[in-house]
């Protein structure tokens, strides 16, 4: 199977090959590959978005963390240890008064794999 649709990839293959610019760059079991190259995230999501924009600069200057991004109108946090994270991430929000409405521990999925190895590459 080709596709560019990789939640369809995951739901059916059990081996994937990642091809960027006519480059294999990568095949291995879908649980391998996820497990070897995606990146520990968490996701939040509040409706203060003045306390939230404050938070995320706090959490931006903290070693554990990799990124704070925008997603689908929450904020993706990715980080190096993800223990410290779960013990920290909600200590901070209250901390800083933001009352969470979603904070999750988010499962990589092959399209975190393929932006990983693709922007590794210089391939993107």
């Amino acid at each position: 199977m080709s596709t560019h649709i990789l939640a369809d990839v995951e739901r059916v293959c059990d081996v994937v090959g990642i091809i960027a610019k006519g480059r294999m760059l990568v095949q291995s079991g879908r649980e391998a590959l996820l497990e070897r190259y995606a990146i520990p995230a968490f996701e939040v999501e509040a409706d203060d978005h003045a306390a939230l924009a404050s938070w995320v600069e706090e959490l931006r200057r903290l070693p554990w963390v990799t990124s704070v991004a925008p997603r689908n109108g929450a904020f993706r946090i990715t980080v190096r240890d993800v223990q410290t994270a779960k013990h920290a991430l909600l200590a901070l929000a209250v901390n800083s008064g933001i009352s969470l409405n979603r904070y999750e521990e988010v499962r990589p999925s092959l399209e975190d794999v393929f932006l990983q190895l693709v922007g590794s590459e210089g391939l993107a």
